[in-house]
């Protein structure tokens, strides 16, 4: 069950609120006939039905109760049973250390990529998607979503400044990778690896080969850089003179380990296409998912409820008739 207006919650507080009233109004009453009729007809209303009292208070606060669900908008059960998914679970793992803003290949290595991986979810649209950001550690950006556009827009805010731990810790992407295609629907899932591969930490090769053979998820791999490389920036000059190239032989062994395949950006026109058609190969598999449109509303229920309550609450006389 999901409700549709949860904000309504904090109508709960009437219910308190109209105890606290009702007792206070019937205690002010009380003294009110105590003194203007000198205790008869307190005492009458002492010897009254006390039970009836105490049971229209209830149904009235038994109507609010449910008048605050059905405000809330209560929905479960799908119109047709959900709607079956098609697709593929991929992990976008994301090298954003400093080597990735050298200018080898124009305008830098991170900013030719986020425009490549731009392209390239909308010739993936209809699969999940999670983010991996790494230099000497990494973390999960954005969990595994269908929303294309999210990851979108964590890619255009990718910078090495994001992580200050520097380095090229590919072993940990695919840690954390594996973390965010845990999912309760069994899809093929995969790994997209992008990366100039320099300077890896940890056993890259190994941890690909783990992933693919014990948890079934394929490793693709893209390059990015030339061989020439070009020069690390660093903070006050601290790399200066340190010249980053393209590790294209362990990303090679990466995606063979990982029963994917390599590709490399370069300066040269890069097939997108070409990649997404390898990774759309792969087999779909489908999911039942249940959206919120597709589920019935409830509220009526609870609103009938309610107004089946508070006309109780009407009718029953506080004192039996004579």
């Amino acid at each position: 069950m999901i409700f549709q207006n949860p904000e309504w919650y904090l109508l709960f507080v009437s219910i308190p609120v109209a105890v606290i009233v009702y007792f206070t109004g019937r205690s002010l009453w009380r003294r009110l006939r105590l003194r203007l009729d000198g205790g008869a007809a307190l005492q009458q209303q002492i010897n009254g039905e006390t039970v009836r009292r105490y049971l229209r208070l209830s149904l009235v606060l038994g109507a609010l109760f449910f008048m605050v669900l059905a405000l809330m908008r209560p929905r479960w059960g799908a119109r047709d049973g959900g709607e079956t998914e098609l697709g593929i679970d991929i992990a976008i793992v994301l090298d954003i250390s400093r080597s990735m803003a050298v200018s080898d290949v124009m305008p830098s290595r991170l900013e030719r990529t986020v425009s490549e991986l731009t392209a390239l979810l909308r010739e993936l649209e209809g699969n999940r998607f999670a983010l991996v950001l790494f230099a000497g550690a990494a973390y999960i950006q954005c969990p595994l979503t269908a929303d294309a556009g999210a990851i979108r827009e964590f890619l255009e805010n990718a910078s090495p400044a994001l992580i200050g731990l520097q380095g090229t810790n590919i072993e940990d992407g695919f840690e954390k990778a594996a973390r965010a295609l845990a999912s309760q629907f069994k899809r093929n899932r995969i790994v997209l690896l992008v990366s100039d591969g320099e300077n890896h930490e940890g056993d890259a090769r190994a941890a690909a080969r783990t992933l693919y053979r014990d948890h079934s998820i394929r490793i693709f791999s893209v390059g990015v850089g030339t061989a020439q490389g070009a020069q690390v920036s660093g903070d006050e000059g601290s790399e200066q003179g340190v010249v980053s190239k393209l590790d294209e032989e362990t990303l090679r062994d990466i995606a063979k380990e990982g029963g994917g395949e390599y590709y490399r950006i370069g300066n040269e026109r890069f097939d997108t296409a070409r990649l997404a058609g390898s990774i759309n190969s792969i087999e779909k598999t489908g999911v039942l998912m249940q959206r919120p449109d597709t589920l019935v509303d409830r509220y009526p229920l609870f609103s009938g409820t309610a107004l089946l309550l508070w006309t109780l609450a009407l009718i029953i006389p506080e004192r039996r008739r004579r």
